[in-house]
């Protein structure tokens, strides 16, 4: 009786020594995919406060604000000037952590702006979206990658792409 309870207890020990080198392997797998379709970010965006939204919600450069306060700002380029008034319509300016803010606003219709968050992930870039342009006018495609008016209205339509470095970055256009 004892060599048959201490045999039982051999194999259910080998049993789940092979399960557990299984169930490890199985999990490096999985873990090693994960990596490829991971939706978590490695960094995330500062929140703005209610505060800071309240005092610039009616600003027309409350990215650049936010990006100010949280980032600071390492650089500017005024790339082009309006002819009639000579104020700036068109420049670069860079922030903390890479990120870069490009506008154009020399045509006669609308802004142009592009958004460059080098390591933050879609979620991140659908938050701040969401924080700024959020609209009941507007909304989201299926894959959370176009944020425009329901209708063909007058607008600002944004898109979620990759640049060419691989980063993430919006695109859009506010205008007729």
């Amino acid at each position: 009786m004892k060599i048959e309870v201490i045999f039982l207890v051999l194999i259910t020990f080998i049993s789940s020594c092979s399960s557990d080198k299984h169930n490890e392997a199985s999990e490096k797998g999985l873990n090693k995919n994960r990596k490829n379709i991971t939706t978590t970010c490695n960094k995330l965006l500062p929140k703005p406060t209610d505060d800071f939204l309240k005092t610039n919600s009616e600003s027309d450069n409350i990215e650049i604000e936010y990006f100010e306060k949280y980032f600071g700002i390492s650089s500017e380029k005024v790339i082009s000037k309006s002819f009639e008034d000579n104020i700036p319509c068109q420049w670069k300016q860079k922030f903390a952590e890479g990120i870069v803010y490009e506008y154009d606003d020399c045509g006669e219709t609308g802004a142009d702006v592009q958004i460059t968050l080098p390591g933050y992930c879609k979620d991140e870039l659908i938050k701040f979206i969401e924080w700024f342009h959020h609209s009941e006018e507007n909304e989201w495609n299926k894959d959370k990658t176009h944020y425009s008016p329901k209708e063909a209205n007058p607008g600002c339509y944004m898109t979620i792409k990759k640049n060419q470095k691989g980063n993430l970055m919006i695109d859009y256009y506010c205008g007729c």
